[in-house]
């Protein structure tokens, strides 16, 4: 039996996002750091850490998580990093994805029956 994966059963979808991409946004605090960085800009681990209700060991993976897959980008400034969203990626993403969606033609659903009829 053949196995399925991305690369092989949609191609078109394998390259539009990775699987780091849908990890990174599959946690409810990896969501609220993204939200919180697109709505007030760039900030540090310490700011973050200090608005969440988690330990900051457990922000600093969330936002190595975020980096990984291209979200979240980190400039170092003297003993400070700074964090923010790269907006450019994270709109191709989801433009990219919209398109890939319109461009599927959805299977016809059976039709259904209504009660009492």
């Amino acid at each position: 039996m053949k196995k399925l994966n991305l690369s092989s059963c949609c191609p078109e979808l394998h390259h539009l996002a990775s699987t780091h991409f849908f990890r990174a946004l599959s946690d409810e605090n990896r969501l609220l750091l993204l939200w919180r960085l697109l709505t007030d800009g760039t900030t540090t681990l310490t700011v973050l850490a200090s608005e969440m209700s988690v330990d900051v060991s457990v922000v600093s993976r969330h936002l190595a998580l975020l980096r990984t897959s291209g979200l979240v980008q980190a400039e170092k400034d003297g003993r400070e990093v700074h964090f923010s969203v790269d907006t450019q990626k994270l709109s191709q993403i989801l433009r990219n994805l919209a398109n890939f969606i319109d461009q599927i033609k959805p299977p016809k659903s059976p039709k259904r029956k209504t009660l009492g009829k």
